[in-house]
């Protein structure tokens, strides 16, 4: 069983998808617990933009999105950026590809504001 890796209060790197990118913070380890599958599960508190200004935001991230550098978790975003891609070429190869973009319909209906609104 994985055990606690990172302790309260220790600063961190961390990364999170964020759409289609993978988005790295520093931050602070703010609250530990394991899950019910055995995963060691963190909460890690770090600054983010807000319509108000800078606030405190949060990332739950798992032992393989934590780092205790940012040469480090570059390093895990790599490595998960290419397990993704792997992932995708897999999928279509044993169930195919989908029949358009993903964001065709929220591109499309996007256009159509814009061309209504004269922008």
């Amino acid at each position: 069983m994985m055990k606690q890796k990172f302790e309260l209060g220790q600063e961190v790197w961390a990364f999170k998808q964020q759409g289609k990118d993978l988005v790295k913070s520093c931050g602070i380890v703010q609250t530990a617990e394991l899950d019910a599958s055995g995963f060691v599960f963190y909460k890690i508190a770090i600054l983010t933009n807000t319509k108000e200004g800078i606030g405190v935001g949060s990332i739950m991230a798992n032992h393989a999105s934590i780092a205790t550098t940012e040469a480090e978790i570059d390093e895990k975003i790599a490595v998960y950026h290419e397990f993704q891609e792997q992932q995708k070429k897999l999928f279509a190869e044993r169930i195919g590809v989908a029949e358009f973009e993903p964001d065709y319909i929220n591109e499309t209906l996007m256009a159509r504001i814009q061309q209504t609104q004269g922008v």
